[in-house]
């Protein structure tokens, strides 16, 4: 007998992809290789595609030791059955997840990896010293697209070991505030988009 799991009422679905994807804490995506010591508590994203390989129920090439390692399962894994899930899957995956970049960089990638699942997003924090001038336009263009943002957290120590930060928040996050402002009428959401920062 099999099981069916878009046979579920959506409540109940949405329930199971919640206890599978939600985490407690803020995910920490910074981008280092593996072999590197890693805090197991951040989410390392592997910005060069790994190698892979099927066998053994598959494998990843260690760019480091350039040994294979077993590839640990992951519930992310879940929206990749069938669109139905995947759509479901994704809106509970980063819009109830908060996620926490080291610096605009790692955080303006992770946005073009996503792609449209970014409107989904809704709590995303920078890291302290992870606000870069430079990297600054690009980080809030991305970010523009998380039609659905409710929180982005910049740590206190960039705005006040640094004045022109400030500055640059509000330049370079005017149109995504813009874009931020037009969504929550749409939806009619009440609350000021200046709440978000």
């Amino acid at each position: 007998m099999s099981f069916r799991l878009l046979d579920l009422p959506a409540e109940i679905r949405l329930r199971i992809h919640a206890a599978l994807l939600v985490q407690r804490d803020p995910i920490r995506l910074e981008n280092r290789r593996s072999g590197t010591g890693e805090d197991p508590g951040v989410v390392v994203v592997r910005f060069d595609a790994p190698k892979y390989r099927k066998q053994n129920g598959g494998q990843v090439l260690d760019a480091v030791t350039k040994e294979w390692e077993d590839v640990r399962p992951s519930a992310m894994a879940l929206l990749r059955t069938c669109k139905s899930v995947r759509t479901e899957a994704c809106e509970v995956a980063y819009g109830q997840n908060t996620f926490s970049f080291l610096n605009m960089a790692t955080g303006t990638r992770f946005m073009e990896l996503i792609g449209s699942a970014m409107k989904f997003v809704r709590y995303v924090v920078l890291q302290p010293k992870g606000y870069g001038l430079a990297g600054a336009p690009v980080f809030f263009n991305r970010l523009a697209r998380a039609s659905n943002l409710r929180l982005l957290q910049v740590s206190h120590t960039d705005c006040c070991e640094r004045e022109e930060v400030i500055d640059d928040i509000a330049l370079h996050s005017t149109l995504m505030l813009s874009l931020l402002q037009h969504s929550y009428e749409q939806r009619e959401i009440a609350g000021d988009v200046l709440d978000v920062i």
